[in-house]
């Protein structure tokens, strides 16, 4: 069986930046090394696995694009990085469904090697969108690049040509689930994408 190594997270940062199968190796040990810690966090904070994996897919995708950016500069480490961005997300989501908690009830799981100011330094970073990995389309990319730019479900139905607010708002959701199969098929598949990288 192959060996898979653990790359660094300086390695992570050049393979993002690098694009192509070092890219997807990268984003999938960031998954996988991050998927459980991301899902305990949102589950003790009136979340489900469901909810889990849609924050950690939209956290990864904005951790890449910040790393792309230039906008991760390696004061912390990926995976606090990548929760911040996450716990934030996660915060928004609670907040936009009226599913309030007080602060007191949030469960905090940041890592006590890194420094609290590192962790809830949650600038909401939201850069073009050019979505990377394999068969998410052209037409998810532009309706993913819109929203993570802030524009309304209104302004994108009108600029990408679709009747109404709620179709563009259905074609996001139906996006970012694609991106989860994705994700899920990369994971299945990870030995066969390792044996391809020089």
């Amino acid at each position: 069986m192959l060996q898979i190594l653990r790359i660094s997270d300086a390695k992570i940062v050049e393979f993002l930046n690098e694009g192509g199968r070092k890219e997807t190796r990268a984003i999938q040990q960031v998954l996988d090394l991050n998927r459980s810690k991301i899902t305990s966090y949102v589950v003790s904070n009136s979340g489900n696995s469901s909810d889990a994996e849609t924050i950690l897919v939209e956290g990864v995708t904005e951790l890449v694009f910040n790393v792309r950016k230039g906008k991760f500069r390696g004061d912390s480490s990926i995976g606090t990085y990548l929760f911040a961005i996450c716990r934030s997300l996660w915060l928004k989501s609670l907040k936009k469904n009226k599913r309030y908690i007080d602060d007191d009830d949030i469960i905090l799981m940041e890592d006590s090697s890194d420094s609290p100011l590192q962790l809830f330094n949650e600038q909401q970073i939201k850069s073009e969108v050019s979505f990377l990995l394999s068969g998410v389309g052209e037409a998810c990319k532009k309706v993913l690049e819109l929203w993570s730019q802030h524009y309304s479900m209104h302004d994108i139905s009108g600029q990408l040509g679709y009747k109404n607010a709620q179709i563009a708002m259905n074609k996001k959701n139906r996006c970012l689930t694609k991106l989860k199969e994705i994700v899920k098929d990369n994971t299945s598949h990870r030995e066969l994408l390792l044996s391809y990288i020089n």
